[in-house]
């Protein structure tokens, strides 16, 4: 074996100091071990790349190196043999580097709980098919985002536990208050062997979350039937009021679900939005993907990757160009999609400021008003044969805002506001 050729400077610098670490290595670890570990642990990863830099950096072998005769001393001391060659002390070296990377496995076996390696998690190196080296989990890195996988890797899941900010954001369910129960029973809006429908309120989550002690799903226990609590086949977005359709059963709920997916089933929205949409009526046909981020559930246009969300949109009624009362129908079900929708528009829902910001609010008004966005109607296939078609009616705080707007709420405006024949997406 012949040395590598490297800078002799740099060589044999860094060997020098490889050998008064290693020379610790015999002194410190009996008295100072968990400190030592500690040290190396961190010093490998630098040290490591800085030996084998050295190693690969070209170089005059015929050259004098630089602290050759008191390195070769040492090494003879250490080994017991005046007859120290540069191919031993480089051998001398790359079993040093080797170490150094054992010790950072058992450093890790040790001091994160998983106790010490045993012989077979050990770092071992078996030959692949290709010619190639696999190492075992013990020794492995931890993987980073770009990383590809080679053949012979091994990867290695750690075993999953609750971190303590997941703990304290497990909240449990509060148990319903008589209020919210008496309050939910007088919302039914429908009821059958087959079907449940409730007149949701704005500002009650349909289902629990991080954090959320009080939703819907946590108070349907109220409306048990024959020993069976109704089930959950759509949802509304927490801060939206309306039609809400439950299951009696699984069968109910199988065919429900089958209803949605139909071309039958239809869902009407009101909403007051900000400004005066152009046209006046249409179709937004615009792809949407959720949104990363620690801002909550956000969604946002994707033409590239987005999936598909297709909605039709009336103008029933306008105060100047201030605000428009427009009649929604979503032809896909995306998450927040008449949201997004009503802002690609230039006309966000008023009180969104999720989406809308500042724009979303109008002088005059509660500076917190709620979304105005209301599920008015719903029509569907009943499990039973036959369309099943639900009204909820405007709740009391989004009909002052109808009010003051001037939008009518008689027999003719709502059979503007009513149902139209939608062509196929």
């Amino acid at each position: 074996m012949g040395l590598p050729q490297s800078s002799p400077a740099l060589f044999f610098a860094l060997l020098f100091f490889a050998l008064l670490f290693f020379a610790l290595l015999f002194f410190a670890v009996p008295f100072f071990a968990v400190p030592f570990f500690a040290a190396l642990a961190f010093a490998v990863p630098f040290l490591a790349p800085l030996f084998a830099a050295a190693l690969a950096v070209p170089f005059d072998a015929g050259s004098a190196w630089p602290f050759e005769a008191p390195v070769a001393g040492l090494f003879a001391a250490a080994f017991g043999s005046p007859a120290v060659t540069r191919d031993r002390m480089a051998m001398a070296l790359a079993q040093f580097i080797r170490s150094l990377v054992s010790a950072r496995s058992r450093f890790d076996a040790v001091f994160t709980g998983g106790g010490a390696p045993d012989r077979a998690s050990r770092a071992s190196r078996t030959p692949t098919g290709t010619g190639g080296l696999r190492r075992s989990a013990a020794v492995s890195r931890r993987a980073t985002s770009g990383q590809r996988l080679q053949a012979g890797q091994v990867i290695r899941v750690p075993p999953h536990a609750p971190r303590d900010w997941q703990k304290k954001n497990e909240v449990r369910a509060t148990p319903p208050r008589e209020r919210d129960v008496r309050e939910l029973q007088a919302r039914v809006l429908y009821s059958d062997p087959y079907i449940l429908a409730i007149d949701k309120p704005a500002g009650l989550p349909v289902q629990g979350g991080t954090g959320t002690r009080r939703h819907l799903d946590a108070m349907l226990d109220v409306f048990q039937q024959d020993g069976q609590r109704p089930r959950l086949v759509h949802r509304l977005d927490r801060d939206t009021s309306g039609v809400l359709v439950l299951a009696r059963s699984a069968s109910a709920a199988s065919a429900l679900a089958q209803g949605f997916r139909s071309r039958l089933a239809k869902k009407l929205y009101w909403a007051i939005v900000v400004g005066t949409p152009q046209p006046l009526s249409g179709r937004v046909d615009l792809p949407l993907s959720k949104l990363p981020g620690r801002l909550g559930e956000r969604v946002g246009a994707d033409r590239a990757d987005g999936a598909r969300a297709i909605t039709d949109y009336r103008l029933i009624d306008h105060a100047g160009r201030e605000a428009s009362w427009l009649a929604l129908q979503p032809i896909t079900g995306r998450t927040h999609q008449l949201r997004v929708h009503c802002l690609a528009l230039g006309t966000p829902i008023l009180g969104d400021g999720k989406y809308g910001g500042a724009a979303a609010f109008l002088p005059g008004l509660a500076p917190k008003i709620r979304l105005h966005l209301h599920a008015r109607a719903l029509r569907i296939p009943h499990p039973a044969g036959g369309l099943l078609t639900i009204e909820a009616p405007l709740p009391a705080a989004m009909q002052e805002t109808w009010r003051f707007f001037g939008f009518g709420l008689d027999g003719r405006s709502l059979r503007s506001a009513g149902w139209t024949d939608d062509p196929d997406p």
